[in-house]
């Protein structure tokens, strides 16, 4: 029916040895994407032949493997980042110990993290994996800012206990208004129209 029709050199070769099927994947879930990937993996491997070799491309498939990259790529800066922080704190801090106090509570925030977007479903994506990067850099100050205070009132004759005291009653303060307010920054994105990560996942 096309034949003769300039459209026919969007669809074969002129030689007739290749062909090119056009189809529409609408999708933006990238779970849904895997498992398109997936099966024509091995649709692919099931039906190429010597005379006949299906290759598959696409923008689906393409932002698969951005995807993953990106996500190995973004934990492995956060590994690394969080190593540079330990040794950051630790030099400002002059104790190796203290830079390695003031990465648990974070590293626990991140797997605690981590381990609700397991639980409740949450895809691991190029949107959500940022989140932990986030965690990482609002809350190093605050380990910080306890570290420093409780150290501080050691210096200054302070029993552990009282140490502990002064630092919950005024850094501790300090911190949860500061938390308040940081959160309370990142909830007006509730109110929004649209949704940074679908922007993200186009």
């Amino acid at each position: 029916m096309l034949d003769g029709n300039e459209n026919m050199q969007k669809f074969v070769s002129e030689d007739l040895d290749e062909a090119i099927i056009i189809s529409m994947f609408t999708s933006p879930e990238n779970k849904e994407r895997k498992e398109l990937e997936s099966y024509m993996t091995s649709f692919i491997r099931d039906n190429s032949t010597a005379d006949c070799t299906i290759e598959v491309t696409g923008m689906p498939f393409i932002e698969t493997s951005m995807d993953q990259s990106l996500i190995y790529s973004q934990m492995a800066s956060l590994v690394i980042a969080i190593l540079v922080v330990i040794i950051i704190v630790s030099a400002i801090l002059r104790s190796f110990t203290s830079g390695l106090f003031a990465a648990i509570p974070i590293i626990s925030t991140i797997i605690v993290l981590f381990g609700i977007m397991g639980f409740t479903g949450i895809p691991l994506n190029i949107a959500t994996v940022l989140v932990a990067s986030i965690a990482m850099g609002t809350g190093i100050d605050y380990s910080i800012h306890v570290i420093t205070h409780f150290n501080s009132s050691l210096k200054d004759g302070a029993t552990i206990t009282r140490a502990l005291e002064e630092t919950i009653g005024i850094s501790g303060k300090a911190i949860i208004i500061n938390v308040i307010s940081v959160s309370a920054g990142f909830l007006v994105l509730l109110f929004l129209k649209w949704s940074p990560y679908s922007i993200l996942d186009y």
